[in-house]
């Protein structure tokens, strides 16, 4: 990202980079991390889930205890019930925009709340509940620290609240 976007501002120095992060999944292509990942989760694969796949309580777990999946891809989920894993992901994005070279993060899949989705990770109605929560507040807290810099969803209440009919940070 960074070789590419360093590219990218030598011919336009005023172009906004914004790198994509998915914002609740953990992608990885090791078996031995994920026995039951599928074939989708092998497409966004980055450095930092090697680190989350071997630090369990990063992971969001189901119903029986173990790391809950997504349906799409069968990839691991951030846990962003828990503070550092939403601290986690918030530094990654500032990671890469403190390069002076990325200007933002794409927060992919930002659309997703947890409520949704629970009977198909397995989850029980108030970890569903606390997981939309946190991931709501880890995005919140992601637009904070980025100051200048941006935060995308793929709409736009996806990064922050819509409250009365506009949207914006709720503080």
């Amino acid at each position: 990202w960074l070789v590419a976007a360093r590219q990218i501002k030598s011919i336009n120095p005023s172009i906004a980079v914004v790198v994509w992060l998915d914002s609740f999944r953990i992608y990885t292509y090791d078996r031995r991390l994920n026995p039951d990942f599928g074939p989708a989760c092998t497409t966004g694969h980055f450095r930092p889930a090697q680190f989350l796949e071997t630090h369990p309580e990063y992971l969001l777990k189901n119903t029986s205890g173990l790391p809950a999946l997504e349906g799409w891809s069968k990839c691991h989920i951030f846990d962003h019930t828990k503070e550092a894993a939403r601290n986690f992901w918030r530094d990654m994005c500032l990671t890469m925009t403190g390069s002076g070279l990325i200007d933002g993060c794409g927060a992919d899949a930002s659309w997703q709340n947890g409520v949704d989705q629970a009977k198909g990770w397995h989850l029980d109605s108030s970890t569903a509940t606390a997981w939309d929560n946190g991931h709501k507040a880890m995005m919140r807290m992601a637009t904070e620290a980025l100051a200048d810099g941006v935060l995308l969803g793929k709409d736009p209440w996806e990064v922050g609240d819509y409250v009365n009919g506009t949207y914006g940070l709720r503080r």
